[in-house]
């Protein structure tokens, strides 16, 4: 019996010097006294430790090598880690335990780490030394991260330009593998760090020691001073204290945010509003086990108990209940009649970072019509539209015309607040149809006219709105033909013209200078109106140009048709009628027959006038028509032709004249294709140095300048040429220079003073 006693002894003063010994652990392992266990709530996880190590273990094991009779077995129950992680997102693994002799459990297990799932994809970046983190405001060195393809370490990349977080909390930087790259081209992959608010002023407390009641914030209401304990129960409705104000996690965050440790446990209160917004001081008190004690960093072994799920010795025994074993979200330390913990292994949870994506962009759209941009997700939730930065979009209420590919969306708030989503797709924008109706109409000179309607898509465009190129006044127009109509104004996103067919043709208002209608009336310009004059002039629009080359006409040639008028006549080059009709044409080398030079044009009164022209055909020969002129020509004029009339009779064909044109014979109108005039002109007095430009004579040369033209005439037709002289007297007075106006025309019996003319 004294022998037992003895050994007994010599047990229980074995136990005490090994407790005393494991007091004094090293700064990773906790305080295993009765008096108090200090825990820390840093994040890493070296720091975070509560449990002594594998090698602690086994010298407790060591010192109770002789297990009871009632239990000498290790129990069945094996560690199973709890649903919440540590502050570095890491879980403890499971743990065996040995019962020793005094009925306390001793943990004998070694440490394994499990790695997290890791990404499914070849291309991956990962810190290069875990634990690494940043900090507000201050751009990220890419040099701390690790990029490999397919395993292997590579350095061929492009990193996103945005490197300076500018709040606390998970960051995360694209990286991409260049395209041109042999391996993992194009592919892209996110590298993650987490980013600490900077610290306060009053901030003196290390990473590695846990916060005193000195250092905490006095309370407020039933708020609790900041830093707590641990991480609060209701994380959406708890409340802090803080430099004399009350906050509670953004409710923008979603629970996982809130629940983040850092966020209630760390010595930095992270004053950003995206996590903390202020409150009434009158918010949900954090749990108990969640305020730090006032008294001691260490809680006293009334209050360290561990949860129903933590290590629980069993009522009868040391040993624990073959139930799971699972710690609780909060830092448990068992009291000194509890048994000491295991080495539970770490497993690092899987990542906690924001996933951001981006829907395909509209195929196409129309400029200036509202565009429903691409759906933005963040974790799984719709980002409002408005909360986006685009780029290389377009304005998507206002849209511009243009092609948009590559667009990217980033979110401005919440959790994907930095982060960049690409939107698949090519957006293609035009520009509505623009048009123009058309118009064809004739009116009276100051009679509105409504003008053609203009659409831009399916909207009818304000006339307000619309510039108008070559139309008349609309609302008082005046006399003149207007062709070749335009329409501008703004439609989608740029000012579009559109085409407006057809014509409008405005008379002038009837006056005493008009054409009379007898036919026997005379004027200053000598001859009689005749009696069709004054008809409507119905048998379709022709063009007109001019020419003066003084060749034989070719209705002069014997057995050319005549149209009951005989054969036109031709003269030598003094202007004297030939008796021949077969006189050889003087365009022709040693010809002598000639245009006569009395068929120059002449006005009969201030609105009509006679003349002779080419058409396209000999069967028109001896033929007369009415022209009413519809335009004052191109380039300009001075005066106007339009709404004047002239009767022409047809003495001559040209090779080059259209079936719907006539080519007025205007002298100092252009040579044209032949030229007789040159040597007429030289033998009878004038200067053949000049004759204007081949096609378009004088005016062509002169272009809108009639002192320029009048010089021409006077100097060209001197001398003896008083008739081509006259001639192109009247194309600078009563046809006012015009360019070749258009006209409608009608066929009409000749008048009696050009059919003495014509032959």
């Amino acid at each position: 019996m004294s022998k037992l006693k003895l050994v007994l002894l010599a047990a229980l003063i074995s136990m005490a010097f090994v407790f005393s010994c494991s007091s004094e652990s090293d700064e990773n392992g906790p305080n295993l006294s009765s008096s108090s266990v200090a825990t820390q709530n840093n994040s890493s996880s070296s720091e975070n430790a509560v449990l002594p190590s594998s090698s602690q273990n086994t010298a407790l094991s060591s010192s109770f090598e002789e297990p009871s009779s009632a239990s000498g077995e290790p129990s069945s129950a094996s560690g199973e880690p709890s649903s919440s992680s540590t502050g570095n997102g890491e879980q403890n693994s499971s743990s065996s335990f040995a019962q020793s002799s005094s009925g306390n459990v001793v943990a004998t297990s070694s440490s394994s780490v499990a790695a997290s799932s890791s990404d499914s994809s070849p291309f991956t970046c990962s810190l290069t030394n875990a634990g690494t983190t940043g900090k507000v405001g201050t751009a990220i060195n890419t040099n701390v991260f690790t990029v490999s393809c397919n395993g292997t370490v590579t350095n061929t990349l492009s990193w996103a330009t945005n490197l300076t977080p500018t709040v606390a909390g998970n960051f995360t930087i694209e990286v991409s593998r260049p395209s041109t790259s042999n391996t993992c081209s194009g592919m892209t992959a996110i590298c993650t760090i987490f980013v600490e608010e900077l610290p306060l002023s009053n901030s003196s407390s290390s990473n590695n020691s846990v916060a005193s009641s000195s250092s905490a914030a006095a309370g407020i209401g039933n708020c609790p001073g900041y830093p707590l304990a641990s991480v609060p129960s209701d994380v959406k409705n708890a409340c802090v204290a803080m430099n004399g104000k009350c906050y509670k996690c953004n409710p923008d965050r979603s629970v996982s945010d809130c629940s983040s440790s850092w966020l209630w446990t760390g010595n930095t209160f992270n004053s950003d509003s995206y996590w903390f917004v202020e409150t009434a001081c009158t918010g949900t008190t954090p749990s108990s086990s969640s305020v730090r004690s006032s008294s001691s960093l260490a809680p006293s072994s009334s209050s360290i108990a561990p949860s129903s799920s933590s290590i629980a010795p069993s009522s009868s025994s040391a040993v624990p209940s073959s139930s799971s074993i699972a710690p609780s979200s909060s830092s448990v330390a068992p009291s000194s009649s509890s048994i000491a913990p295991s080495s539970s292994s770490i497993a690092p949870s899987s990542s906690s970072a924001s996933t951001i994506s981006c829907a395909n962009v509209p195929s196409s759209g129309t400029a200036g019509t509202a565009i429903t941009p691409p759906t933005v997700t963040c974790n799984g939730s719709t980002v409002n539209s408005s909360n986006i930065n685009w780029t290389s979009a377009p304005t998507w209420s206002n849209p511009a015309a243009g092609t948009y590919n590559s667009v990217k969306a980033t979110p401005n708030t919440g959790a994907c607040n930095g982060m960049q989503a690409s939107c698949n797709g090519t957006l293609t924008v035009s520009n509505p149809t623009f048009s123009c109706a058309n118009i064809n109409t004739t009116v009276t000179a100051g009679t509105a006219i409504t003008p053609p309607a203009v659409t831009c898509g399916s909207t009818t465009v304000a006339s307000a709105n619309i510039t108008w190129v070559n139309a008349p006044a609309w609302a008082n127009p005046v006399q003149g033909s207007h062709y070749s109509i335009q329409a501008k104004a703004v439609c989608g996103s740029s000012e579009q013209t559109a085409n407006c067919s057809g014509s409008v043709v405005v008379n002038p208002k009837p006056s005493s200078s008009s054409v009379a209608p007898s036919s026997s009336s005379t004027t200053s310009g000598g001859g009689t109106v005749c009696s069709q004059c004054n008809d409507a002039v119905n048998g379709g629009s022709a063009k007109t140009t001019r020419y003066w080359d003084s060749c034989k006409p070719s209705c002069a040639w014997s057995g050319k048709p005549s149209n009951g008028q005989g054969t036109a006549k031709s003269c030598d080059i003094s202007g004297s009628k030939l008796s021949s009709a077969d006189t050889k044409n003087a365009c022709e080398s040693g010809g002598t027959a000639y245009t006569c030079m009395d068929q120059v044009p002449w006005k009969v009164t201030d609105n009509l006038s006679y003349g002779f022209a080419a058409s396209h055909s000999d069967a028109d020969c001896g033929k007369c028509f009415l022209l009413e002129f519809t335009s004052n020509g191109e380039g300009g004029m001075s005066g106007t032709i339009q709404g004047k009339r002239m009767v022409i009779m047809i003495s001559n064909i040209g090779g080059d004249v259209g079936g719907d044109q006539f080519d007025l014979m205007i002298p100092g109108g252009g040579v044209g294709a032949y030229n007789a005039l040159s040597n007429q002109v030289s033998q009878l007095g004038g200067s053949s140095s000049n004759l204007g430009q081949q096609y378009g004579g004088f005016r062509a040369t002169c272009g809108n300048n009639t002192s320029c033209v009048q010089n021409m005439c006077n100097t060209t037709f001197a001398g003896s040429l008083n008739n081509l002289k006259a001639g192109c007297q009247w194309y600078i007075d009563w046809f006012g220079i015009s360019n070749n106006p258009t006209a409608n025309k009608k066929e009409i019996t000749c008048p009696s003073e050009l059919v003495a003319k014509y032959k």
